[in-house]
């Protein structure tokens, strides 16, 4: 298990571009010892975790260049946490499958009644339940808004489709429609903002060489240089290592990187 070492925090240029292209959270610059610390110990229980999560997949699977993307990046996305607040005081957990989330720490972003402008970021949020304070779900919101993402999410609940996210937080019809609107439990989530841009500002620092991320050969020659599908591919990343911080709790609708994936039902 290799993970690459990939320190940002003392560039200050590009602490500069990182505070401009993150929305919808508050940047806190400055790292104490303490913290660095708590970023080496997240870095050890994400690693484990991923690891973990590949003995569950197929053999054929696991040496997918997806996996060596997620490893040169854990470092990257655990100093993102870093900056905008998210990193827990105590990291290490009981359980591996326990969640080292904890949104009673702080105060996120929440895009759906907070900043007019959050509503319409992309990036990753998070569900959490409001009467457990426990994250259920990392939602990716790429292709539409967080507003739009939430949306369909809605619907879905309304309708029971068949999501193991809908299933487990459904919304109820009403009996009596006249009496009163939708029940249920899907109303006790939050939307919570956990890593968001804009699509219309400049987020290079996200793609360039010398930015937050590592961009090895072996994972250009896979994706090429075309911005949305790399920026896709970015925040596929940290939806993943959201749901790997959430242990047991997270409610996953579909594989990570499926289309890079193929079937998994057997060696292609």
């Amino acid at each position: 298990m290799v993970v690459a070492q990939h320190y940002f925090l003392d560039n200050e240029d590009l602490l500069r571009s990182i505070s401009d292209c993150l929305k919808g959270g508050d940047i806190t610059m400055g790292v104490s010892p303490d913290m660095s610390e708590r970023m080496d110990s997240m870095t050890s229980q994400l690693s484990r975790r991923l690891e973990r999560k590949l003995l569950t997949l197929p053999k054929h699977v696991r040496h997918n260049f997806v996996w060596a993307a997620c490893r040169d990046n854990i470092h990257s996305f655990v100093q993102l946490l870093a900056l905008l607040g998210q990193l827990p005081q105590q990291v290490t957990t009981r359980s591996i499958t326990d969640s080292i989330i904890k949104p009673h720490e702080r105060t996120y972003h929440r895009p759906l009644d907070g900043h007019p402008d959050d509503a319409a970021l992309n990036g990753v949020a998070i569900y959490i339940n409001t009467n457990t304070l426990r994250p259920v779900r990392a939602m990716l919101a790429w292709d539409k808004s967080f507003l739009d993402s939430h949306a369909v999410d809605e619907r879905n609940a309304k309708n029971a489709r068949a999501t193991a996210f809908s299933k487990r937080y459904p919304f109820t019809a009403p009996s009596n429609p006249e009496l009163g609107g939708w029940d249920g439990v899907f109303p006790s989530l939050t939307l919570c903002i956990g890593i968001g841009v804009s699509k219309l500002s400049n987020n290079d620092c996200l793609l360039r060489p010398d930015g937050v991320f590592l961009w090895k050969e072996r994972t250009m020659n896979k994706l090429g240089d075309e911005r949305d599908k790399r920026m896709r591919f970015a925040f596929q990343m940290i939806e993943f290592f959201y749901t790997l911080l959430m242990g047991g709790d997270a409610i996953i609708n579909s594989v990570p990187f499926q289309q890079y994936l193929g079937p998994l039902g057997s060696a292609t």
